[in-house]
């Protein structure tokens, strides 16, 4: 699935099309301007938006509430490049194919950390999901890619958005019936760990300098590699798989953001050009010269 073409646009502009789109929240920019955009999707009856946007973060803070109390929950999905999201004392670093549940009425911040990022925004009326899933639901809840439901409700969300406004009730159905397993799956435990969320958020601080590896993860947690290494095991992955994810997803963000081939692969953590060339290439289909040119063809 495509996401919408990202423009350049003052911030008083990005600020006026998100609160048009999101509700009142605001952005502050790297220079004055944002490259980004938005699309709204109809997703049969379930509103949702398309982002993309390259900010230094975005806040909604207790004035945005008092003036614009919004009350349903933002389910957002990642779609490329990583973001860090902080609700409710929770914090959580999204990669392409996680998702994270967020309350309109808390105060929440977003930062992405890859450069230009993209997601989707579904919107849930707080008395529908509490009345349909729990009456405590709240903001925060982060859903890895790993976790056993979460492939199987990206499918069904491809296929709503490829129905678009046409999508029938059963997909719509399936589709809340899954988050709903997922929410039943975190509430009794089995859910992805603490440690390993824990190690995911030092691996998105620490990945870009050069000779970082899985034993500086658990040095910084104070646990064994043995031990940290059995937490993902369940998950089918490894540290060192995590920590080489994202310099590729930290290093494309840069190449798109209009860095060059050398100070992206570096600014990432990588200290060898070649390994560097053949790892993105087997991860993304192209070399990184070809998404750098492509930027340029673009612009």
């Amino acid at each position: 699935m495509n996401g919408p073409a990202a423009g350049s646009q003052s911030i008083e502009a990005f600020r006026s099309v998100l609160h048009q789109h999101c509700g009142r929240f605001d952005a502050l920019a790297h220079d004055g301007r944002v490259r980004g955009d938005f699309r709204r999707l109809s997703l049969g009856d379930i509103a949702a938006v398309h982002v993309s946007y390259d900010v230094r973060r975005i806040v909604r803070d207790a004035s945005d509430i008092r003036k614009d109390p919004g009350r349903y929950f933002y389910l957002i999905i990642q779609r490329a490049g990583r973001s860090a999201m902080n609700q409710a004392g929770r914090e959580s670093v999204l990669r392409p194919g996680d998702a994270v549940l967020i309350d309109a009425e808390l105060p929440s911040i977003f930062v992405p950390l890859d450069g230009m990022c993209e997601q989707m925004s579904l919107h849930l009326p707080h008395s529908e999901a509490r009345a349909r899933f729990r009456s405590d639901l709240t903001g925060g809840l982060h859903f890895a890619r790993e976790e056993p439901l979460s492939a199987a409700l990206q499918s069904v969300l491809e296929r709503l958005v490829l129905d678009g406004s046409e999508a029938s009730q059963l997909v719509q159905e399936g589709f809340m019936t899954l988050f709903g397993a997922q929410l039943a799956d975190r509430r009794t435990g089995r859910l992805t760990s603490s440690l390993v969320q824990r190690a995911l958020a030092v691996i998105a601080r620490g990945h870009r300098q050069a000779g970082f590896g899985a034993g500086d993860v658990s040095e910084a947690l104070g646990v064994t590699p043995r031990r940290l290494q059995r937490a993902f095991a369940p998950l089918g992955r490894t540290v060192a798989r995590e920590i080489a994810d994202a310099r590729l997803a930290t290093a494309r963000g840069l190449l798109l953001s209009g860095s060059s081939v050398t100070e992206a692969a570096f600014d990432a953590g990588y200290t060898d050009l070649a390994h560097f060339h053949r790892a993105y290439a087997k991860r993304y289909g192209e070399s990184p010269g070809r998404s750098r040119d492509a930027l340029g063809k673009s612009a």
